[in-house]
């Protein structure tokens, strides 16, 4: 791949504000509630995106270094929408990498019911729902879309945290942006995020988080947002897709190989025997005629610990109604019993699972499958997108819909 550079058309300059000089500083939590009630008041919202990080992430059981990305986002909230909370149409310059050859471009669009991907180079235009294939099709443009945009509350889970300050002002893009600082203590794989929000809109134009990649090395993630404008008129013929001359059409699907990522829903969930943190030994097969929430977790790895205050939440409401949540600790550095102890989480880990991930086919963390009282698997994703109402309404129906179904054994 090749090596990451800082984007040169976007100016950044820091400066101190006036007010520091007579010791008055903004309230941060008042311009992050004026952030919020700007992003809540928005339709729709286009801008050019550029994403890069510094670092080297986990991936599997390699180690990654992301190619740059830029393209240009057209968002349309929809808060119903439980998929990516709204609809998205990205076009922009395919990320170039040492085995992708020559340049070409990529078309993604999401219009709440269907996602379509279409590039150049594979001369045909994938279509499917909004599913696990669905989600791979736009593994490539999450990041171009700050979470704070698809949540129906934005901000909410740090604007009462004690760690917020205010930073100065900078220049991004040309507009004058307030930087809000968030510190993130204790073992958190995110050490610190910073927005840069409009001084006139208060809308994103900058998010800068810093955390770790590969254990005890820090990664920098930066996405930048250009020439943003608020709820524009959005052409609904920018989620229409046809298929250029030439090209075929095709409904995606995950690749059918040993390396796959992720098991077929409906397959036989793998068994396994692992110890918890006391040394006490779990199987799977154990807990058949239960339904099974699987995740699969590090310490280090940022979207699995945003992920557990949810399942911590499923746990609590449906451990004595014949769910069990169960965390496997994988690819870890760390302490996995102290961190649950720390932070609270009840529910049950378990240690040392880098072979069970490899049999469950887990190539990114967290890795999620929902497993029912036969053993069968009903639902398996890969990542956290960032909000937390809408992860835990997706899993409460999974379970809803398979709680009250008996394993074959005890229909016998």
């Amino acid at each position: 791949m090749k090596t990451l550079r800082v984007p040169t058309n976007v100016t950044l300059l820091i400066f101190v504000l006036g007010s520091l000089v007579f010791g008055q500083l903004p309230d941060p939590k008042e311009i992050l509630l004026k952030s919020k009630a700007a992003i809540q008041n928005l339709q729709a919202i286009s801008y050019h995106a550029e994403y890069y990080v510094v670092g080297t992430l986990k991936y599997g059981d390699m180690d990654a270094v992301l190619t740059p990305n830029q393209a240009d986002v057209r968002f349309v909230r929809l808060l119903e929408d439980q998929f990516f909370g709204g609809k998205l149409s990205v076009s922009g310059p395919q990320p170039i990498t040492k085995s992708s050859g020559p340049s070409s471009s990529y078309w993604v669009v999401y219009d709440g019911q269907k996602v379509v991907n279409i590039g150049e180079k594979e001369k045909t235009v994938f279509v499917n729902d909004p599913d696990q294939s669905g989600k791979y099709l736009l593994h490539n443009v999450f990041d171009l879309v700050p979470a704070e945009l698809r949540e129906p509350a934005p901000f909410d889970d740090v604007l009462n945290s004690g760690k917020l300050r205010y930073s100065g002002k900078a220049i991004v893009g040309g507009v004058a942006c307030h930087i809000i600082q968030i510190g993130y203590s204790g073992d958190s794989s995110l050490k610190e995020c910073c927005w840069f929000l409009g001084a006139d809109d208060y809308l994103p134009r900058k998010v800068q988080n810093v955390g770790s990649g590969l254990p005890n090395q820090e990664i920098v993630r930066v996405l930048t947002l250009t020439g943003v404008k608020a709820n524009p008129e959005i052409d609904r013929a920018r989620f229409v897709v046809y298929a250029p001359e030439g090209f075929s059409v095709k409904k995606y699907e995950l690749p059918d190989h040993p390396n796959a990522p992720g098991l077929a829903v409906g397959s036989t969930a793998p068994g396994w025997a692992l110890r918890d943190a006391n040394g006490k030994h779990h199987l799977l097969q154990d807990l058949r005629g239960q339904l099974v929430v699987l995740d699969f977790w590090a310490t280090w790895c940022g979207p699995c610990r945003q992920a557990m205050p949810t399942l911590q939440k499923l746990n609590e409401k449906y451990e004595k109604k014949g769910v069990v949540v169960v965390g496997i600790n994988t690819w870890e550095s760390g302490d996995p019993g102290r961190f649950m102890k720390e932070n609270g989480y009840k529910y049950l880990i378990l240690l040392d699972g880098n072979e069970v991930a490899k049999s469950y086919q887990v190539s990114g963390i967290p890795t999620l499958y929902v497993i029912d009282p036969d053993g069968k698997i009903l639902f398996w994703e890969v990542g956290y997108e960032g909000n937390a109402e809408q992860f835990y309404s997706k899993l409460e129906h999974i379970i809803i819909s398979n709680l009250d179904k008996k394993s074959s054994k005890d229909q016998r």
